[in-house]
């Protein structure tokens, strides 16, 4: 050096004068890893703007909407996929971190190094020429190869994965179910067995085989979710298949109500639970019922679900039904189970439009059949006719829904009201590990009269299930965030430092619980220690008035046309108007005199309606509720959710459908302060039905829990639900109780869940947890 000192060595030298082997000597047997280059610098990189940019942030939020976690898309998503979302150049850059084609520039004591995915040079050849680059093949000389060997960049062994992997592929009995063609088939198949895969498959065989126009076919599924979900697989299935689109898919609900628009049945308004319920309450009142209207309403519908009417039930439930059913049809409404009555009416009274229905239809597929009602059934025994087109698949063990009318008898049922029905029973379960099938197993064995299945896991045994005990629901909830934290190797910097696990995402897990009331505390634990999650299923925020009176405007803002939504939006604080108006339109409602020249009497109240509805038509969801919120409930925690809820949905039909038809599981919102991407999910055993984690915890483990003491429930019923909550893990499950928990402002002592004690005794592990003794102040001694 010019100034006479000693040259000043840096971090690498003090590394190579310790180091115990020659530079590029690796161990014969050290573990795969994988170079990941977070994505977000990858659209950077193509944007040639910052990481944390606007621009990106637009990219990014698009694309893991459309693929999924963030690790995934990396590791495992076809380039061409991501392409195919109008991304060719960031499918380029992520197929050149998978194989080390990226530019490094090695940094230096004051200076981070850098890797580029593009050089500026690149970049600018790239510019505007994104249409034609599936043409372009640009190679770039990678300064520094990262794979060796047979192993590619991102850890796999070379060919293993990729365009020409296996397709995914049926077993036998799964063959066997989806080849079947005389005869109703009838596939009774247990938890991680392949039903969506049997069920998608058969649709696919139908079309690509047997030549079935896809407009011949009817898919009913249990969620919404589910539809979108099978759609989805089908079009990968059935690439280039032409009218794909006229295949219909979707819940008994949602398709009894498009079959009644085509039939020419008369329009009406559909109410949701809480609309009824607020029907049920004016026709109580006025003839002095001493019943809650939720109460009536709920009795109102399990009747409904039965197939029942007024006659049927007692007195006070018959005057309390007809009254209602009458005010309906003053109001030209239905709610959500007259969907289905009147669909099963104008099938039964007119026989052509049946005929037509059942030609339009001749081949029908119902998912989850262990959950349909006596009225889904009778819809199911018309329009399948004779059962040729019939295939129906579910699991009896995973009968949820008694509580809403539902009966698994009906998967019996069946076998009794059809000739030649053919049955399959897929007991191979590829989900979860061994322990996981053999504890879910040793639980569901103790209901009786169930039809035994013979469930075997392909994988291997796996840990325990392990037993959690600890002091509250506080506590609950602190156990489960640092378990996860520990999993995923640190939630934070610390964490990451004091020995913890490693290895899983935060999408890797779940969290179950029986009640929507437990959620809230878990919540404020993810809040406090900075865990992204997403809630599924909490649908509690749409009772709240703030959200109704959104709700109401936006209905009338979409469908100004209805008498019933006008009348409720009049009633909105902002555009109050006199009873005397109310009354007006109540009557013109009634009377069918339509609202022409309403504005007279109605004033400004309807002026400022109108001028509201302008403002507010063209915005999308979110932002719709949004500025809702902004202008009349700024700082309401319901409206908040409503917002996030918003933000998932693709139309504002979109919304009102789901909160109209959705079951819990197409309930979704992101946890405050989590953006999208990888999150914990929190939800309940009801909504997880269908879905699998690699890691599920389920929390109140408790009796009076789970089983659920609260109102009169089935115990068989509750087993299955806890059954189900099991077995939608695929590696680990972890249970948790508490020694205390309040409830309904009473501090009880719960005893562990009985079903927890039905697992095998050598596959349940069980740890108490104490909280952390308080520290004891320090005492000065005296010197003297």
């Amino acid at each position: 050096p010019e100034c006479g000192r000693k040259l000043t060595v840096g971090v690498l030298h003090r590394v190579e004068k310790l180091a115990d082997r020659p530079e590029g000597v690796h161990p014969v047997e050290r573990p795969g890893f994988e170079y990941i280059i977070p994505l977000k610098e990858i659209i950077g990189s193509v944007l040639g703007v910052g990481p944390n940019t606007k621009k990106v942030a637009a990219v990014y939020d698009k694309l893991l909407a459309e693929l999924g976690p963030e690790l995934h898309l990396l590791r495992r998503v076809e380039p061409e996929t991501i392409a195919g979302l109008g991304e060719p150049l960031v499918a380029e850059g992520v197929r050149r971190m998978r194989t080390g084609e990226v530019e490094i520039s090695p940094g230096y004591d004051g200076e981070f190094g850098l890797i580029r995915v593009f050089s500026d040079a690149e970049r600018e050849q790239l510019k505007g020429q994104t249409a034609l680059f599936e043409m372009l093949v640009i190679k770039a000389e990678p300064v520094r190869e990262f794979s060796e060997g047979k192993r590619t960049f991102d850890g796999r062994e070379e060919g293993n994965e990729g365009k020409d992997a296996p397709k995914e592929e049926l077993d036998e009995v799964q063959r066997q179910a989806v080849e079947a063609m005389s005869g109703p088939v009838v596939v009774i198949a247990g938890p991680g067995s392949g039903k969506t895969r049997t069920l998608t498959y058969r649709i696919a065989h139908l079309v690509r085989e047997q030549g079935v126009d896809p407009g011949k076919i009817m898919a009913v599924t249990f969620t919404n979710r589910a539809a979108g979900e099978m759609r989805a697989r089908l079009e990968k299935l059935l690439v280039g298949v032409d009218d794909l689109e006229r295949l219909r898919v979707g819940t008994f609900h949602r398709i009894a109500l498009e079959l009644l628009r085509e039939c020419g049945a008369e329009e009406k308004t559909v109410l949701d639970e809480l609309e009824a319920r607020r029907v049920v309450g004016e026709v109580l009142g006025e003839n002095r019922l001493a019943l809650r209207p939720a109460q009536a309403l709920e009795a109102i519908s399990l009747a409904k679900s039965a197939g029942l009417n007024a006659d049927d039930l007692e007195e006070v439930g018959r005057t309390a039904y007809r009254a209602y059913q009458e005010r309906l049809a003053a109001y030209r409404a239905r709610d959500y189970d007259d969907i289905l009555l009147d669909l099963l009416l104008l099938l039964e009274e007119e026989e052509e439009i049946l005929a037509r229905v059942r030609g339009r239809f001749p081949h029908l597929l119902v998912d989850e059949f262990q959950d349909v009602n006596a009225v889904q059934y009778r819809l199911v025994m018309l329009l399948a006719d004779r059962g040729r087109g019939l295939f129906a698949i579910g699991d009896p063990d995973q009968a949820i829904y008694g509580f809403r009318g539902a009966e698994p008898r009906f998967f019996g049922a069946l076998r009794r009201d059809f000739s030649g029905v053919r049955l399959f029973h897929l007991e191979t379960n590829y989900r979860s590990r061994g322990n996981i099938v053999r504890a879910a197993a040793g639980v569901i064995g103790h209901n009786a009269g169930r039809e035994e299945m013979r469930l075997r896991a392909v994988q291997e045994a796996g840990p325990p299930v392990r037993l959690l005990s600890v002091p509250g629901e506080t506590a609950e909830g602190i156990a489960v965030v640092r378990e996860i934290g520990r999993m995923v190797g640190g939630a934070d910097m610390m964490q990451a430092d004091q020995g913890a696990d490693g290895g899983r995402s935060f999408g890797d897990f779940a969290v179950l619980f029986r009640t929507g009331r437990q959620a809230s505390v878990l919540e404020e634990c993810f809040l406090k220690e900075g865990l992204p999650y997403r809630l599924v299923g909490q649908r509690g925020f749409l009772e709240a008035e703030s959200v109704r009176q959104a709700l109401a405007f936006c209905r009338y803002a979409l469908r100004p046309e209805e008498g019933l939504r006008l009348l409720h939006a009049l009633e909105l604080e902002m555009f109050a108007v006199g009873k005397e108006v109310r009354d007006e339109v109540r009557g013109r409602i009634v009377d069918r005199r339509g609202m022409d020249g309403l504005s007279a009497v109605a004033g400004e109240g309807l002026e400022r309606l109108e001028k509201a509805v302008a403002e507010y038509r063209s915005l999308k969801p979110e932002a719709f509720f949004q500025k809702w919120t902004e202008e009349n409930g700024a700082a309401d925690r319901d409206l908040e959710h409503l917002v996030q809820v918003a933000a998932t949905a693709e139309s504002l039909e979109n919304l009102l459908d789901t909160v109209l038809l959705g079951q819990e599981a197409d309930y979704e919102r992101a946890g405050d302060g989590t953006a999208r991407g990888e999150a914990v999910t929190l939800m309940t055993l009801h909504a997880a039905k269908g879905l699998e984690f690699p890691v599920v915890f389920i929390c109140g483990v408790e009796d009076g829990l789970i089983p659920y003491r609260e109102r009169e429930t089935d115990l068989q019923e509750e087993r299955r639900l806890f059954y189900v909550g099991l077995t939608r893990a695929q590696e680990e499950v972890v249970l948790l109780r508490t020694r205390s928990r309040l409830r309904y402002g009473e501090r009880l002592q719960p005893g562990v869940s009985p079903f927890a004690w039905e697992i095998p005794g050598d596959l349940l592990i069980e740890e108490r947890l104490e909280p952390p003794r308080k520290r004891e102040d320090a005492e000065q001694m005296s010197l003297f």
